[in-house]
């Protein structure tokens, strides 16, 4: 089964995005608990097969690929209810006292279809959004790093995208690569991660 895109069903759906197609899969994962205290946070990748994704996930901005924890994303319908569930060989640090995905599998519901292409993280200190990907002139509107955008389409190391803050207030245009986190397997981010254009 083919999911066009997905987000859980949890309260802080936000922090939540999976990109679920026919040949691949990308998304994060972001929940806390004790007010930020300990935090479950983790990019993910992967291709997929018969309605299953074997996945690559990592912390944005490790740099180590000896950190990847390798799992499965499974896709089916209950229901009527998209649903995936997802599956790790070992826990990313803090996620055992946020949300375990190493000792039984997880299951989240669709709660809002979308039509982005991926799912990338700020990793510059200012992202600023342009009208254009041409524009030499940013607009005022930034993401700061650690926020995560829902990217549309990429052209010519710019990437049209969108914030939604926690309270749904949302934000588009487009932001220069090198202000991302790489969303293909951990390294330095975009080109330089520096927040300049």
């Amino acid at each position: 089964m083919c999911y066009e895109r997905g987000s859980d069903s949890d309260a802080n759906s936000w922090g939540k995005w999976v990109r679920f197609q026919c040949n691949s899969t990308t998304g994060y994962f972001e929940s806390s608990t004790g007010n930020g205290q300990f935090s479950c946070i983790f990019f993910i990748t992967g291709t997929v097969a018969n309605g299953i994704a074997n996945v690559k996930t990592w912390f944005p901005g490790d740099r180590n690929p000896k950190e990847v924890i390798t799992g499965t994303i499974e896709a089916f319908n209950d229901n009527g209810r998209a649903v995936i569930r997802a599956s790790l060989k070992e826990e990313h640090g803090g996620c055992w006292n946020v949300q375990p995905f190493a000792r039984e599998p997880v299951s989240f519901t669709l709660s809002e279809p979308g039509s982005w292409e991926s799912i990338r993280v700020v990793s510059a200190k200012r992202a600023y959004f342009f009208t254009k990907p041409t524009d030499d002139k940013p607009r005022k509107a930034y993401a700061v790093m650690g926020n995560l955008l829902r990217v549309f389409e990429s052209k010519n190391g710019m990437v049209r995208a969108e914030y939604v803050s926690t309270d749904k207030k949302r934000t588009q245009g487009w932001i220069p690569e090198h202000d991302l986190f790489r969303a293909d397997s951990p390294g330095v981010p975009g080109n330089s991660g520096s927040g300049s254009r």
